[in-house]
Parts: structure tokens; sequence; C-alpha cells
């Protein structure tokens, strides 16, 4: 997994979950959350759909929901995240955004996980071994 060079001074610390496994998740910084245009740059798509973690022991870190790609199935060949679909308990396609959730509207906030990276590193883990099933 790659750190920010500057990971102390993140603005709004995320985790983008690429849609294949080969990929590692990375922890980025969405610094201008005014609008949703840096989801759309990080996921890749003109239309985002806010999806709520479906894992109860996920809802009792912190509040937090999924950013995907609201066509992610749609697509000429979707590609299964199976680490947002573990997240979020379904099916879901294409790039992801994990973040904090704010249940007033649709504003993008901090991911508040105490060992993110460990975090990371066990949905990882989590995804390869469903694809191997």
């Amino acid at each position: 997994m790659n750190l920010p060079p500057r990971f102390s001074t993140m603005q709004i610390p995320a985790l983008f979950l690429p849609a294949t496994t080969a990929e590692p998740i990375d922890i980025c910084d969405l610094k201008d959350v005014s609008t949703l245009k840096p989801l759309y740059e990080k996921i890749g798509c003109s239309l985002v759909e806010r999806v709520k973690p479906q894992i109860d022991f996920l809802n009792k870190i912190g509040p937090m929901c999924l950013w995907i790609d609201e066509e992610g199935r749609c697509k000429n060949e979707p590609i299964l995240n199976l680490r947002a679909s573990i997240i979020a308990g379904q099916e879901l396609y294409g790039n992801a955004v994990l973040c904090g959730d704010h249940d007033k509207g649709y504003h993008i906030t901090p991911l508040h996980i105490p060992n993110i990276g460990r975090f990371a590193l066990l949905l990882s883990l989590e995804a390869i071994i469903l694809r191997k099933q």
C-alpha cells in the first residue's frame, strides 16, 4: 500500500478501492470536498452513488460510506469490486472510495479508522480469499 507523502497533513483521508484485486488499496487525500468532483476523478466516472456499509463491525468503528461508479454494472465489461462488495454486503462494480459519512446530506468527511493500513490489508486479503473460491 502506498502512503501519501504528507499523511499527517491530509485534509480528507479516504481509501481508494480499485475494482481489481491485483491493484493495491491506496490511502488518498480528497482535497476539494465542496463538490463531488474529487470522487469523479478518483473513481474515473461521471456519476457516483453513495452506499452504506452493511457489516456491523464497520458501523461500530465510525460512520463511513462507499462512493462507487453508479454506472459500473452497466459498463461493457463490468469488473466486480470484491473489496467494496465485502463492505457493502452486495455486489458492486468498478472503482470505489471509502470515506467518512455525514448523515445530514451528501458530504465527504474524513475516514476515521484507528489503524487504516491494517484495515486495508485485511480487506485485501479477504477479497483475495473470496476470489480464489
